[in-house]
């Protein structure tokens, strides 16, 4: 005889639980292009503005942190800040505005933000359209798009500074609908 005893059906789960798969849809507000620099030195949009001041009580030894680094505000050695960043387009919006009407509408962030050419992409409609920014990096663009489904992608944006910096490219898709 065998010290243990086989019963029952083999191969086959425990009848009562089972995995159910979904895919979950994704709304269309917050898209991957216009939320982080496409350059991994700039900062996402989120955090302290460029040239933002932020201010250190220094500790005992006067250095401004703990002693294991540098003071906020400081460059590690060996590492310099670049003297020119380039802009970043960030709030990137195509906000319906009627049937084959789109309200395209961000904010360029800069050293100068205003005054600068935004271009636009991606669909057919959107190619060789352009807007300067205001003072405050902000545009706005009306679009007239075609609603027989060759307008339906991703529209884009980009824009350059006076360095010949080239910004990130901010995406939004549209669906318009007739």
């Amino acid at each position: 005889m065998y010290p243990f005893h086989l019963s029952g059906r083999l191969g086959r789960p425990a009848a009562g639980f089972r995995t159910r798969l979904s895919v979950l849809a994704l709304d269309d507000r917050a898209v991957p292009g216009s939320l982080w620099p496409s350059d991994p030195t700039q900062q996402p949009y989120d955090t302290a503005p460029i040239g933002a001041t932020v201010m250190v009580s220094p500790t005992s030894d006067g250095s401004g942190t703990d002693g294991s680094g540098p003071a906020l505000g400081e460059d590690p050695p060996g590492t310099s800040k670049p003297a020119d960043a380039a802009p970043m387009i960030v709030n990137f919006l195509a906000t319906p505005n009627g049937p084959g009407w789109y309200q395209l509408t961000g904010q360029v962030i800069d050293e100068s933000p205003g005054g600068l050419v935004v271009n636009f992409g991606g669909i057919p409609s959107a190619v060789g359209k352009s807007v300067t920014t205001n003072s405050d990096g902000t545009f706005s663009l009306l679009l007239q798009v075609q609603t027989d489904g060759t307008d339906t992608g991703i529209v884009t944006a980009v824009t350059q500074d006076a360095a010949g910096h080239q910004s990130n490219t901010a995406m939004y898709w549209i669906d318009p609908q007739p």
